[in-house]
């Protein structure tokens, strides 16, 4: 290391293949996934994330993957403070209606059956080890929904169970989307729900088993936000003020990473053209002769990319 360095940096592979603006791309996993995913939107990526909101372990991810492949199958309902719910997503879908709740689900997954089988690349953000699993069925769920915690038992997930996990999932979605490329990432938000050391116990499990299947599959990638952000940024200037989540400067180091790893040279090109353009679509404008003139711009700015298929 040169003395002018201030931090080592973390390699990453070279995945075999890229992303351009045609190339579909999902997301599902930790909030980390959601800030990546606004990222891809912005520089007009045909991206999609999670229809069943933030999960974080990974048995309850690939279960998500399942019921995209299959539509049909049926839901673990369940209530609590009037409120219905399943226990495979989110706290963020709810509902005073059972029905209301089943339709969404419903249209959320169909639509996203077809997303997933046009997806050139899945990018899988897992968030914790630890899993909670409802009692006395010892069932697995995403999300306690605010149930009282003496109802759920909580449990580290070994290797050999996110193994034989992942590979049912792997085997499903393979054959329901031959040609998709997996991505695995570790999500760098802290889980102090846990503890420190429990969530570093749960953070080395993560890795060690994603490399895993990295050696295993052909097909399978990873990327190591993680380490990018605890090991090359390692500053607490780097998270927000709450000491667990990254900070936007932050996200946007990992995805400065990201696009290098995954988005092709000539994608790039014109991500500043692009960059233009939004920051013209935020500006906030004192008159409205002023928005007219600069909705022109946006448009004449936006056809002269016409050759990149943008998701604007």
């Amino acid at each position: 290391m040169k003395h002018a360095d201030f931090f080592t940096s973390v390699p990453t592979v070279n995945v075999g293949f890229s992303c351009n603006f045609s190339s579909k791309i999902g997301m599902l996993g930790s909030c980390f996934s959601q800030s990546i995913h606004g990222k891809f939107r912005r520089f007009g990526f045909d991206a999609w994330s999670s229809p069943f909101g933030t999960i974080y372990n990974p048995l309850s991810i690939f279960k998500a993957v399942e019921y995209l492949i299959h539509p049909n199958l049926p839901w673990s309902m369940g209530q609590y403070g009037g409120n219905f719910f399943a226990w495979e997503t989110a706290h963020s879908l709810i509902s005073k209606d059972k029905h209301e709740l089943e339709e969404q689900l419903l249209n959320l997954r169909n639509m996203h059956h077809h997303l997933l089988r046009e997806s050139k690349v899945l990018l899988i953000t897992v968030g914790s080890a630890w899993a909670y699993f409802l009692q006395p069925q010892d069932a697995l769920v995403a999300n306690c929904h605010k149930v009282p915690g003496n109802q759920f038992k909580k449990k580290l997930l070994s290797i050999e169970e996110m193994t034989q996990g992942f590979t049912a999932m792997y085997e499903a979605l393979c054959k329901f989307n031959p040609g998709i490329e997996i991505v695995l990432t570790v999500s760098p938000v802290r889980h102090l729900r846990e503890g420190l050391v429990h969530n570093n116990r749960s953070k080395a499990r993560l890795i060690e088993w994603t490399h895993s299947m990295v050696e295993h599959y052909s097909n399978v990638h990873y990327f190591p936000s993680y380490e990018i952000i605890v090991d090359e940024l390692r500053d607490y200037r780097f998270f927000e003020p709450d000491g667990v989540h990254p900070s936007s400067q932050a996200v946007q180091f990992v995805w400065d990473r990201l696009v290098d790893f995954l988005i092709s040279k000539e994608a790039q090109e014109v991500f500043n053209s692009i960059e233009e353009v939004r920051k013209l679509e935020e500006h906030r404008w004192s008159y409205e002769t002023d928005r007219t003139a600069f909705k022109e711009l946006i448009a004449a700015k936006q056809k002269a990319l016409e050759a990149f298929p943008i998701a604007w």
